[in-house]
């Protein structure tokens, strides 16, 4: 629906095809932007989840898309609405800054500017959004159609594991013992953007 209805732009060339856009700056290069979504109940069960971790993951999420079309990240953008009555024991405001001291470790980590955001409240579970901006390297932006066999497939956490049922990750098991499966290599997030940055600079 989003491809039938988002009109095109010059700007931004691969349209809604890929993990990050790619936004063209006159004289300056390609600037790769992505974004997610994480609802509570939904990406994260806050009461079980640490604010923390629900606010590094939500972070995670961009650094793994800039780190998938070989970008080095740059700054991002978070937005929050806060139920307007707190969640697990913690008011709105508590929980916004626990969020943060998740999102902060790991910016800094890899040296990205949070440059903005907003922030609400409403009669709802907890919203966060980030949109992140990466520089294009030498080496990308790497793209999705640009895959070919033989090459490596890396990515951060275990396929399908949000969905995976009691019984196990249902493409793991639909790949069976095939040489696809053989190139999938599950490894964590800080170590494929550590050596993945490492790579492509």
């Amino acid at each position: 629906w989003l491809r039938e209805h988002v009109p095109t732009d010059p700007r931004a060339r691969l349209g809604l095809s890929d993990d990050a856009a790619v936004v063209s700056l006159a004289g300056r290069g390609e600037i790769v932007v992505t974004t997610d979504l994480l609802t509570d109940a939904v990406d994260f069960q806050l009461g079980t989840h640490a604010p923390q971790r629900v606010g590094r993951q939500a972070l995670a999420a961009n650094l793994s898309d800039l780190a998938a079309m070989a970008t080095k990240p740059l700054a991002a953008f978070l937005s929050i609405a806060l139920p307007r009555n707190g969640a697990a024991n913690l008011s709105a405001l508590e929980l916004a800054k626990q969020l943060y001291e998740g999102v902060l470790p790991l910016a800094a980590e890899y040296e990205v500017a949070i440059a903005g955001g907003d922030t609400n409240t409403y009669d709802g579970p907890l919203v966060l959004s980030i949109t992140a901006l990466g520089l294009s390297t030498g080496r990308g932006p790497l793209l999705r159609s640009a895959g070919k066999p033989g090459d490596w497939l890396l990515v951060t956490g275990a396929l399908g594991a949000q969905s995976a049922s009691a019984s196990g990750n249902p493409l793991v098991e639909a790949l069976g013992d095939s040489s696809a499966a053989k190139v999938v290599k599950y490894i964590g997030l800080a170590g494929l953007v550590a050596s993945f940055f490492s790579i492509i600079y």
